[in-house]
């Protein structure tokens, strides 16, 4: 009737009350989006990145070892950016866009049947075309994440201060550049190819949408002139159409854009959060014996077996020290033993439970490769046991002065329980918390990142041997614990570590063989095999891989 012009006061002063809520309404949504959709954006993106996370904790560190595996990983952490926009732009198009179109369309079938029918005739082909640019993107993404992980690899080598000083200094910044542009072609081919198929889709998709707005115009036209609707319904049907128009531009080449690019990347994304993983439920309870069957390992696409057919028996409580030289299977044994890799042939038993099912509960370890955490000195150590007892910067929020100086204090003796910190809280690693290093003792920020203290690479080794010794266990794996520090400084070391190692089962991986003498019992390895088993004594009169090795570092210090 508004539009006959057949309404009355009335009618037009509710319509154009209904029109003012509605108007107000969409201000008071668009402002509550705008305060709150950003937060809402990082809290639940915080959320998604966190699922990643807990998933990859969850692998096998040796899926780490797979190069399919480390593809699936950064599709799916890039996929994680993606999820919640694409969430935000698929609601976008179903309740805003969808409803628009649903009572728009409603009001031209009224009006005339073949209206709505156009509308339906347009969306639906174009929304088709989007769904088929999400495969092509699918595959794109496929191809490209080998590339975009080589690209970022070369890039850190040519930014990262760990990179820059050996890259400068050995003139190889060319090298890794040149590396980095062939990443980026191979990128940009690929970018190119789906972007050529998108092309066709877009064109299909246009010459559909003008073909069906040129049909509405005629529909329109015909019922004018056959008098089916007024002017005044003409005007706001055509009104309408450009709308409808608009925001169908709108939705199909902005919004189902996006939401064509990322959907294959939100597809890794729950694809990888949806793998099914076997749970490592089992614990170490006691002292743990350790036994090796006829144990092989082969890492992926190897073409040999890192460790042959070794059968092994520990004693619980024991000290073992494997020595060999580069590539005999040390460190890949140790992995073995402590659950890290679970054997391709046999079966490796600690404290009678299968490695592999061991949660890491009771497991601790110092590694040759340490990692060198941007956090304060207390942080760094205390990070590896399981109630955080030095993660002070957290715990100290909203904490009195008196509760913060307990708390201080049961972080100082719970690292002197673990560490056997001396007089004036000096480690037995050689860390002087006195000997202005460490300017604000274990609050003391370590590395250049934060702006923090930076260490030499053997005090660094330092702080992960404290790492590794602070953590309650009861097996210890310590794989080249020394490989940074001073000679004349390691001999200083071996009483802590026989210390460290007192009530647990140990083993310790290296290639100094003074150091081995501190086990009760030295394995020797080559070629992934066990060749000598015994202690110093008595492998130093047999004629064998051990002596030889004994007298060749022996020969240096004549």
């Amino acid at each position: 009737e508004l539009y006959e012009g057949r309404a009355g006061i009335r009618e037009t002063l509710a319509a154009l009350a209904l029109l003012g809520a509605v108007y107000m309404l969409s201000q008071v949504m668009n402002g509550v989006v705008n305060c709150f959709g950003t937060v809402y954006n990082r809290t639940v993106t915080k959320e998604a990145d966190k699922a990643v996370f807990q998933k990859c904790q969850r692998l096998s560190p040796e899926e780490y070892e797979k190069t399919g595996r480390l593809d699936e990983i950064d599709k799916a952490v890039n996929g994680a950016k993606s999820a919640v926009s694409l969430g935000m732009t698929l609601l976008d198009a179903v309740f805003f866009y969808g409803a628009y179109f649903l009572i728009v369309g409603g009001y031209l079938t009224r009006m005339n049947a073949a209206l709505g029918w156009c509308v339906a005739a347009i969306f639906l082909p174009c929304l088709f075309s989007k769904f088929l640019q999400g495969h092509v993107f699918g595959k794109a993404e496929d191809a490209a994440a080998p590339y975009r992980r080589k690209s970022e690899y070369y890039e850190r080598c040519l930014t990262e201060p760990s990179y820059l000083k050996e890259t400068r200094l050995l003139g190889v910044n060319d090298v890794f550049e040149a590396r980095f542009r062939q990443a980026e072609e191979k990128l940009g081919g690929l970018r190119w190819k789906a972007g050529l198929e998108k092309f066709r889709y877009d064109m299909a998709g246009n010459l559909v949408n003008i073909l069906g707005y040129g049909v509405i115009l005629y529909l329109l036209f015909v019922s004018v002139m056959t008098g089916e609707i007024s002017i005044g319904a003409y005007s706001a049907v055509l009104a309408s159409i450009n709308r409808v128009q608009s925001f169908m531009e709108e939705l199909i080449f902005e919004l189902l854009e996006y939401a064509s690019g990322s959907l294959a990347s939100v597809d890794n994304f729950y694809a990888f959060l949806d793998e099914k993983q076997t749970e490592r439920t089992e614990r170490l309870s006691e002292l743990p014996s350790v036994h090796l069957e006829r144990v092989s390992y082969r890492y992926p696409m190897a073409e040999r077996e890192a460790v042959k057919d070794v059968s092994l028996d520990v004693k619980a409580g024991q000290i073992v020290a494997v020595v060999g030289e580069n590539g005999s299977g040390k460190t890949t044994l140790c992995r073995l033993i402590s659950g890290s890799y679970e054997p391709t042939k046999g079966e490796v038993t600690c404290g009678g439970k299968k490695a592999s099912a061991l949660d890491g509960t009771g497991i601790s370890a110092v590694f040759q490769n340490f990692c060198r955490y941007q956090m304060t000195l207390s942080e760094n150590i205390g990070i590896s046991c399981g109630e955080r007892k030095a993660d002070r910067s957290e715990d100290k929020a909203g904490q009195t002065a008196d509760q913060m100086e307990a708390l201080d204090r049961k972080v100082e003796l719970s690292l002197e329980a673990e560490l056997s910190l001396e007089a004036g809280l000096s480690l037995e690693v050689g860390l002087s918390l006195d000997d202005g290093r460490f300017p604000e003792g274990l609050d003391t920020m370590l590395g250049r990142y934060f702006d923090g203290t930076e260490l030499s690479g053997g005090e660094w080794q330092r702080v992960a041997i404290a790492r590794g010794a602070a953590r309650p266990s009861l097996l210890i794996v310590m794989d080249e614990p020394t490989s940074a520090i001073d000679p004349f400084e390691e001999s200083a070391l071996y009483h802590m570590f026989r210390k460290t190692a007192e009530g647990k089962t140990a083993f310790l991986v290296t290639h100094r063989l003074g150091m081995a003498r501190i086990a009760d019992r030295i394995i020797v390895m080559k070629d992934g095999q066990i060749l000598q088993d015994g202690t110093h004594d008595e492998l130093i009169v047999v004629k064998g891989e051990y002596k030889r090795m004994y007298e060749a570092q022996s020969a240096w210090y004549r």
